[in-house]
C-alpha cells in the first residue's frame, strides 16, 4: 500500500504570511536541537551560554554554507536568471544542501571555540548528537517541501509527488518518464518549462492583474506572457487547465520516500551519539564518530536519491565528501589515542567552576 501523493510546501498561512514547512521544521529542528545540547551540557558541567552560543551560530553559518553549496553546484542555473545575485540569495526558491552547511558550521564552531579558549574536543562531542537531531527535523521539511526526493521504486512505501513538484518537472524533462498535455508546456528559445503550481491556483482575475503588474523584461514577467500565451493559443483558462491536471492525475511515477529514510537515519545516529557521550574514553570520540556513521549512511542514501548528479568520479558530490570523510574520521580517532582523555581546557573549565564532581567521569 503506498502513501499517495503528498507535498505541503506551505502548511498554513498566518494572514497574508504563508508558513512554509521546510522553514518551519528547520526552527522546530533548531530548538529541540538547543534544548537537548543545552541539558547534555548542564548535566556535565559545561557552559551552557556558550552551549546556545554555538547552536545560534551553527544554524546562521549552517543556512549560509549551505545555499554556498547548492549556488556552487548548480551554478549554471543562476547564471541563467535575469539577476543572478538575487536569485543566489532568494531562499523562497529553496535549495540548500545539508554538506555544505554542516562543514561551514562545524568550522565556524572550532573559530569560535578557539577564539573563547574553550575545549574544541568537549563542545563539539556535546554538540554532535543536536547536528543530527537538526537534520531529522530538516529532512521532514525536505518531504513535506517536496526537494530530495528518491529514484523511482515500487517498494510498498513508495509515494507519488504531484503535478508541478521538483520530481515531476524532473521526471517530465529530464528523464521522460512521464508526459505532460501541450498546454501546459511553456516553450521559447532556450527554454522549456511547465506552468507552475502557483500560478495553476490563480483565478483568471488574479492572473490578469498579475500580468498587468509584471515587468514584461523580468523573468517572473516573461513567464506570465508565456502562460497567457498558452491560453489564447489553446483557447483555454487556468481553470481548465486545473481540471486537465486533475482529469489526467498527473503525478510522479512512485518513488524511494528518501526523506523520511534520510530523517529516521538522522534520528537514530542523535541516539547512539547521545548514548555514547556518556560512555566515550575520550574527549573528541562523539564528534569523530559522527563523521564516520553519517557519511556511511549518506552513501547509501544517495544510491537512491534521484536529485542529485554523478558529477564526481563517478559519485555524487555528497557521497564524494562522505568517502574523503570517512578515512579521515578514523585517522583521527586513532590521533586522540595520543591526547589527554579529557581535554585540558575541559578540566580547567570545570576546576574554575569549583565543581569538579558535576561531570560525570569517561569510561575507563
Amino acid at each position: 500500500m503506498r502513501l499517495g501523493v503528498f507535498m505541503h510546501p506551505t502548511l498554513f498561512n498566518l494572514g497574508p504570511i504563508p508558513i512554509r514547512s521546510y522553514g518551519l521544521m528547520m526552527m522546530v529542528g533548531f530548538l529541540v536541537a538547543l534544548q537537548l545540547a543545552s541539558r547534555r551540557a548542564r548535566k556535565c558541567g559545561a557552559n551552557e551560554e556558550i552551549v546556545v552560543n554555538l547552536c545560534l551560530l551553527s544554524l546562521v553559518s549552517g543556512i549560509i554554507g549551505a545555499r554556498i553549496f547548492y549556488v556552487v553546484h548548480n551554478w549554471t542555473q543562476f547564471a541563467a536568471a535575469s539577476n543572478p545575485l538575487f536569485a543566489a540569495i532568494n531562499l523562497t526558491s529553496g535549495g540548500l544542501e545539508f554538506y555544505g552547511g554542516f562543514l561551514v558550521a562545524v568550522a565556524s564552531v572550532i573559530i569560535y571555540l578557539w577564539l573563547k579558549k574553550k575545549s574544541l574536543r568537549w563542545y563539539l562531542d556535546i554538540m554532535a548528537p543536536a547536528i543530527m537531531i537538526g537534520l531529522g527535523f530538516g529532512r521532514i521539511g525536505c518531504f513535506l517541501n517536496g526537494c530530495c526526493w528518491g529514484a523511482p521504486t515500487q517498494c510498498p512505501l513508495a509515494i507519488r509527488f504531484p503535478y508541478g513538484s521538483l520530481a515531476f518537472e524532473d521526471q517530465w524533462l529530464n528523464t521522460h518518464q512521464v508526459k505532460v498535455p501541450a498546454p501546459l508546456i511553456l516553450t521559447s528559445p532556450g527554454y522549456t518549462g511547465l506552468i507552475d503550481r502557483d500560478t495553476l491556483k490563480m483565478t483568471d482575475e488574479q492572473f490578469q492583474k498579475a500580468l498587468a503588474q509584471a515587468n514584461p523584461n523580468a523573468s517572473d514577467g516573461i513567464i506570465l506572457g508565456m502562460v497567457n500565451g498558452n491560453l489564447k493559443a489553446f483557447n483555454t483558462n487556468l481553470a481548465d487547465l486545473r481540471k486537465m491536471v486533475n482529469d489526467l492525475h498527473l503525478k510522479t511515477l512512485p518513488v524511494h520516500p528518501t526523506q523520511i529514510y534520510a530523517s529516521l537515519t538522522a534520528f537514530m545516529i542523535a541516539w547512539v551519539l547521545g548514548l555514547y557521550f556518556w560512555r566515550r574514553k575520550r574527549d573528541g570520540m562523539v564528534i569523530a564518530l559522527l563523521f564516520v556513521i553519517y557519511p556511511i549512511s549518506r552513501i547509501f542514501e544517495e544510491a537512491i536519491r534521484a536529485d542529485n548528479p554523478i558529477d564526481t568520479f563517478g559519485l555524487t558530490v555528497s557521497q564524494g565528501i562522505s568517502v574523503v570523510s570517512i578515512p579521515i574520521a578514523l585517522l583521527l580517532m586513532l590521533l586522540l589515542r595520543y591526547l589527554p582523555e579529557q581535554s585540558p581546557r575541559h578540566i580547567a573549565e570545570l576546576e574554575q567552576k569549583n565543581a569538579p564532581t558535576v561531570a560525570r567521569p569517561l569510561k575507563k
